[in-house]
């Protein structure tokens, strides 16, 4: 998931060489936490099963 890094950006290009894609790697973290949250705060299941429940 790396973006192409051109070759006016040498010091880009050594630090990603040397250090890693901190960019990226942050981008894909950020991702990961998005989709744990909005399964996490997905009520959508527990509010189905209440409203047919209710319903009865």
């Amino acid at each position: 998931m790396t973006a192409p890094i051109s070759s006016t950006e040498p010091i880009y290009r050594e630090l990603v060489e040397e250090q890693g894609d901190a960019a990226a790697a942050a981008q894909e973290a950020a991702q990961k936490v998005e989709h744990t949250a909005a399964s996490a705060l997905d009520w959508s299941a527990l509010r189905a099963r209440t409203t047919r429940a209710v319903a009865h």
